[in-house]
């Protein structure tokens, strides 16, 4: 398990860390792992995570689309 920081997701995502956060509190966007209570918690996303999250979102041309060419 590779552990991924919240700037790191947002790097990678090209997604600002507020829109992580909004995710993160309305239920969408990548899973996440809170680690500990209170202010102090720090939020991390496994690496594993995201590629399967930005995985989901792959789209591939449909035939038709690449027949009217």
């Amino acid at each position: 398990m590779q552990l991924l920081t919240e700037r790191q997701v947002s790097e990678i995502l090209a997604t600002p860390m507020g829109t992580l956060r909004r995710w993160r509190c309305v239920g969408d966007g990548p899973p996440y792992i809170k680690m500990g209570n209170g202010p102090k918690a720090r939020v991390k996303y496994d690496a594993v995570d995201i590629l399967a999250y930005v995985e989901t979102g792959r789209r591939f041309p449909s035939v038709r689309a690449t027949l009217e060419r």
